[in-house]
């Protein structure tokens, strides 16, 4: 599977207590046959990206590790 990701933030100071304004999108380049739904998501900022992926999650631990490291890895 290959899924592409891309991010933009204007750099710009931000009270570090807001979750500033960027732009996220995800998007399945190669489902490598699966089905995967949906194909692309967009975000428009990191805390909107967090609660999505947590809730896609489901509480289940492992998954929740694996989406804290992709996303505190950005840009």
């Amino acid at each position: 599977m290959v899924i592409q990701r891309r991010y933009e933030l204007e750099i710009a100071q931000q009270d570090s207590a807001s979750c500033p304004e960027c732009w996220i999108d995800w998007q399945v380049i190669d489902a490598a046959g699966r089905e995967i739904n949906p194909m692309r998501k967009q975000f428009y900022n990191l805390c909107q990206q967090s609660f999505w992926l947590a809730m896609q999650a489901g509480g289940e631990d492992e998954t929740s590790d694996r989406i804290a490291q992709i996303t505190d890895n950005h840009p």
